[in-house]
């Protein structure tokens, strides 16, 4: 009964992973530019910037 649970948990995460992959894979042209404006507005927060 335990085994196949498990074997079903790892079934389930596995497939989720894989979704997931496929969605960070279909939108690789709208990530870049949020993920290189998020740093810049966490740096200038953090040294409080030209204030």
């Amino acid at each position: 009964m335990l085994v196949v649970l498990a074997a079903a948990a790892l079934v389930f995460v596995s497939g989720s992973i894989s979704a997931l992959n496929r969605d960070l894979a279909q939108r690789p042209a709208a990530a870049p530019p949020s993920t290189t404006a998020r740093p810049s507005f966490t740096r200038l927060s953090m040294t409080g910037g030209d204030r």
